[in-house]
């Protein structure tokens, strides 16, 4: 995303790793968001659409999983 300033913000990750992306963008009276790229395992709608679509993730328990992501400002 580039501002108007021209400042380039920048957000990396692996798609086989987090499978979905949310880019959160809102401008009103009382709020101004611009998350432009969430990285995550699920869609906004949570556990239980993810549950219901059968992408749900489940880790046993003492297993781990790793995610590699990159965010910063250029």
């Amino acid at each position: 995303m580039i501002a108007p300033d021209g400042t380039t913000f920048v957000t990396r990750f692996s798609s086989r790793e987090l499978n979905y992306v949310t880019r959160w963008i809102l401008y009103n009276g009382d709020q101004q968001v611009a998350a432009f790229a969430l990285p995550a395992t699920c869609r906004p709608e949570g556990f239980l659409a993810a549950q219901r679509n059968g992408s749900l993730i489940e880790l046993a328990p003492q297993q781990t999983r790793t995610f590699h992501v990159t965010t910063g400002v250029l």
